[in-house]
């Protein structure tokens, strides 16, 4: 929103202008600096199960288990991974924050 917001007014500024502007990913992160802002993703939108986490932790076994027959790996190939995330409902939400406060503007992408 904010590189669409700015090539916008830049457009508008620079009218018959030969300037160019680029609203770029790079453009965009030394603006949120430059205002002091950062771009995040909020923590508390995952942190609790979905109502039915018990479905989709079957799901996922399931899609494990097609997965290992599929490619016919051996059980004694797959190792477990300590603390490695499973995202059972990922939020796809991008925050723009200033350093130290609460959220100020929220971007769904």
């Amino acid at each position: 929103m904010i590189q669409v917001h700015a090539l916008e007014l830049f457009q508008k500024k620079a009218a018959g202008s030969s300037a160019e502007f680029r609203a770029s990913r790079g453009w965009l992160e030394k603006f949120l600096d430059r205002h002091n802002f950062r771009l995040r993703r909020p923590t508390t939108v995952c942190q609790k199960p979905p109502a039915e986490y018990e479905k989709a932790i079957v799901n996922f076994l399931m899609f494990v288990r097609k997965k290992r027959r599929e490619r016919e790996y051996q059980f004694g190939r797959i190792y477990a991974a300590d603390e490695t995330a499973v995202w059972l409902d990922a939020s796809s939400a991008r925050c723009i924050d200033q350093r130290g406060f609460n959220l100020l503007l929220c971007i769904i992408q």
